[in-house]
């Protein structure tokens, strides 16, 4: 007998206020879908369990869908604590969160009694731990065999399983490969199984393919089909985890993105060099990188630490004098974009990396101009990327070091100087200038931020397009060339590299 049903339709038969609330899958084949459906009918009193709570409990933490959690690690392992766990325990926000707490192993016992219709499960790994003083389910037993004292955790029989699988048939026979965690043991030990399924195949897909099949049709309530009811963890042989991506990560994104096929660059190091080789990876194979060292035309296998590294100059076109960059290529009009960053830029662009305060008697004494100055001065157009703070982003910058669009308006021409700050890419939103006073204009913010954040943060009053939008994120392809490719070690960026 067929049981398929709507997500909304399995969740309102099978998942009651007050029940004890499985949803299992080690990282993998997490039922985001089904936790978001659970949210949505207000689920309310539930006991929450799992080994790793991850972001799903975290969320029906802060719906209120939650009374207690027996867990493990109350973590993600890529994105680290849960925010709304720690309010709920600590605050007791949006209410008081009572908690149960073990070992991985410890769980997986429960879990294992459970689905053995067994009372308990016995085991040696708890001497000496402080979980034995602050969880009182966790006791000793004495064994019946040898007399000697061994510890041991109870049954754990859920109300409701739901778990995610790459297919199951219409009666519920449900095939996972990949990591299996304790998705089958869970299933077992509970009153009612609720199985999301990317597709949902004849019987004879399952027969053909038995050692595949880890839950048997016979336990499960419903099957509910999900493509994606995962995400954004991931599903073998599906998807890969949609990782979250960090702001530094953002702006390299945005950086690359400002970069055509064909652009002569004058790259620095750090971010500059990151979004450069990002571009060369993706969009812009026919970049051509030029460091102010003397490589031209550099294709680094590595992302350079410094612009004297070796890397540059391996596989390199040329390597020419200093003077020539500055005067043949920079002077000369052939540099296409300039990435550039500073201490200070004001509405206008320009940069300081020099002093913050008096020059002769200054409160920080920054490096000074290196080859920005002439960059800013000479480059057909420059991309600048710094925080957004009242203390980065002051109306006027304490020193002048590498000239914006200088006091608005036609200034810059009048010097006799082309080109200027065409971006400014911030932590918290997207710049360009206007036409006419050249002054900054917000053109996007990015995810999560509010326009009153970036004003409160902004040394001036912020003007705005028309036409505000929000900054694209970085696509999970990009996101795997920076971490894995362009900075494995997190040198440069505070990623999850590494």
């Amino acid at each position: 007998m067929s049981k398929v049903m709507t997500m909304k339709e399995a969740v309102g038969r099978f998942v009651k206020d007050g029940d004890l609330l499985v949803m299992e899958g080690f990282t993998h084949l997490i039922p985001f879908a089904a936790g978001h459906e659970i949210i949505r009918q207000r689920r309310r009193d539930l006991t929450l369990a799992r080994l790793t709570p991850d972001l799903i409990y975290d969320q029906l933490i802060a719906a209120g869908c939650a009374r207690k959690l027996i867990f493990s690690w109350a973590g993600n392992p890529g994105v680290g604590p849960l925010h709304a766990f720690r309010r709920a325990v600590e605050q007791g926000l949006p209410h008081p969160l009572e908690i149960e707490e073990y070992t991985h192993f410890g769980m997986v016992l429960r879990f294992m009694a459970g689905a053995s219709n067994l009372p308990f499960f016995p085991t040696r790994n708890f001497p000496g731990t402080d979980l034995t003083k602050v969880n009182p389910q966790i006791k000793t037993t004495r064994c019946p065999y040898t007399d000697e004292t061994l510890w041991c955790v109870p049954a754990l029989r859920p109300d409701v399983t739901v778990v995610h699988a790459q297919r199951a048939d219409d009666e519920g026979n449900t095939q996972i490969w990949g990591l299996y965690g304790v998705q089958k043991e869970a299933a077992f030990a509970s009153s009612r199984v609720i199985v999301t399924v990317e597709e949902i195949v004849d019987a004879s897909v399952i027969r053909a393919d038995p050692n595949r099949t880890l839950i048997p049709g016979r336990i499960v309530s419903a099957v509910v089909r999900e493509p994606f009811g995962a995400h954004p963890s991931f599903v073998q042989g599906g998807y890969d985890r949609d990782t979250d991506y960090t702001t530094q990560e953002l702006q390299v994104s945005r950086a690359a993105k400002e970069l055509k096929d064909g652009d002569v660059v004058f790259v620095g190091i750090g971010v500059p060099s990151l979004a450069v080789n990002l571009a060369y990876r993706t969009h812009a194979p026919g970049l051509c990188m030029i460091y102010e060292s003397g490589a031209v035309g550099c294709v680094p296998k590595r992302l350079p630490i410094s612009i004297g590294d070796p890397c540059l100059v391996t596989g390199s076109l040329a390597v020419v004098p200093m003077y020539d960059v500055f005067s043949l290529y920079l002077q000369n009009g052939l540099i296409d974009v300039g990435f550039l960053g500073g201490a200070q830029v004001d509405r206008f662009g320009n940069i300081n990396s020099t002093v913050i305060g008096d020059y002769r008697k200054p409160k920080v004494r920054l490096p000074g101009s290196g080859g920005a100055c002439e960059i800013a001065a000479l480059a057909r157009k420059t991309v600048i990327i710094i925080g957004n703070s009242k203390r980065t982003m002051p109306e006027r910058v304490d020193f002048l070091t590498s000239p914006g669009y200088l006091r608005g308006g036609r200034e810059r021409e009048q010097l006799g100087l082309k080109g200027g700050p065409e971006l400014v890419i911030t932590d918290m939103g997207v710049y360009r200038f206007d036409a006419q006073t050249r002054e900054m204009v917000l053109v996007s913010l990015h995810p999560g931020v509010t326009l009153k954040q970036v004003r409160e943060n902004t040394g001036w009053e912020v003007k705005t397009a028309g036409d505000l939008t929000e900054t694209a994120p970085p696509t999970p392809r990009e996101i795997r060339i920076i971490r894995d490719e362009l900075d494995p070690q997190g040198i440069f960026l505070r990623s999850k590299a590494g």
